[in-house]
């Protein structure tokens, strides 16, 4: 038996808080459709093992500021590793960027966009959902944004 946990991710609007707005239209109906049609009906994930954070969910653990994915991130990764059989996955529908300092030919990076403009980076995905997966466990990352 396979354990199942899932985040999704839903990002409509970025920057507000900083008087920016850097609208997207379909984000937030990613995020239920991957939750009704992926995760109770195919995979049939509980309820209590499914996370959403969305940019309506605001001043609360679910919002998705960087910071806050980012721990949803680590969350995940570690219920995962206390579960045997653990498998977990994310949805990330929001805005994606290429930002200067990485180490690819160009000179940039990958970065996901938290709803307060904040970036995380790549290297950060790679070493919390990958990296920090212990083996004997799975984790599947889909991401809907612009240089995923």
């Amino acid at each position: 038996n396979l354990n199942f946990r899932s985040l999704a991710i839903g990002i409509n609007k970025t920057g507000i808080s900083k008087g920016q707005n850097y609208y997207l239209d379909n984000p937030i109906f990613d995020l239920m459709n991957f939750n009704h049609f992926f995760c109770y009906k195919a995979a049939r994930i509980p309820i209590e093992n499914a996370t959403v954070m969305a940019d309506c969910l605001k001043d609360s653990d679910f919002e998705p500021t960087a910071a806050k994915i980012k721990r949803q991130f680590r969350e995940i990764v570690e219920n995962t590793n206390n579960t045997e059989n653990g498998v977990y996955f994310i949805l990330y529908s929001g805005h994606g960027a290429r930002s200067p300092g990485g180490k690819e030919a160009d000179g940039k990076q990958g970065v996901l966009v938290g709803q307060d403009v904040e970036l995380i980076k790549d290297t950060e995905v790679f070493e919390t959902l990958g990296a920090g997966l212990n083996a004997g466990r799975e984790g599947f990352l889909i991401l809907d944004s612009c240089y995923s």
